[in-house]
């Protein structure tokens, strides 16, 4: 609770202001991912972008508390819109924000808990993790059945026995840590949705709220 009481007194104070942070040229290729996969025929290209010192734009603007609002953000500022009909909704929703200090830090209160994947791309590796295709055990089945027959290895040799058992259970060790390495992004991404799934339903109940007050 506490920690919660200290975000909501950040959210107050930085309302309106420029975002310091720097997210660091690692982080905001990781960030801009999400945008060059999905170009419209207003995308700001590459050279332009860097003309105009967009990154940093986004980094004053960027107030985001999740993954999904960073690469959002991004994606909005790289493809800009001249839809009336859209800018003045999204116009209707920050006036709405600016003026209900409630509302708006719930939402940041939720996004903050929802928190970030600062190592990887969450849509990419989502994208990935739909694609990936089940793997074959079969080099699996061999060591084990190779395991099995150390036993009898053993009894004709021991040392023999006991150097070809260790030599394929190193093999095992090796063979998990690369699979664990593999797999890590798509686990962390997979575990991210699932926060996101879980904080849903609070999030569309406090944007209803957010749509009432347009009304």
């Amino acid at each position: 609770k506490r920690k919660v009481e200290k975000w909501k007194q950040e959210f107050r104070d930085n309302f309106g202001k420029k975002n310091t942070g720097v997210p660091g040229k690692e982080r905001l290729e990781i960030i801009s991912r999400y945008s060059k996969k999905r170009q419209t025929k207003n995308t700001i290209d590459e050279q332009t972008w860097k003309d105009l010192d967009m990154d940093e734009v986004y980094c004053q603007m960027a107030y985001t508390n999740s993954s999904l609002g960073d690469d959002y953000l991004y994606y909005l500022l790289q493809n800009p819109t001249e839809d009336e009909m859209i800018l003045s909704e999204r116009e209707k929703k920050v006036s709405v924000l600016k003026e209900q200090e409630e509302i708006r830090i719930k939402l940041q209160v939720l996004y903050k808990r929802i928190g970030r994947i600062k190592k990887y791309s969450f849509s990419e590796y989502l994208e990935y993790l739909l694609k990936e295709k089940s793997g074959k055990n079969g080099k699996h089945y061999v060591v084990d059945i190779l395991i099995l027959l150390t036993l009898p290895l053993m009894y004709w040799h021991i040392g023999i026995g006991l150097t070809a058992f260790f030599c394929l259970i190193l093999y095992n060790i090796v063979e998990y840590f690369k699979e664990k390495a593999r797999f890590e992004p798509y686990l962390t991404s997979l575990r991210y949705l699932l926060k996101n799934l879980e904080y849903a339903k609070v999030v569309l109940q406090v944007a209803l709220l957010l749509i009432m007050q347009q009304v």
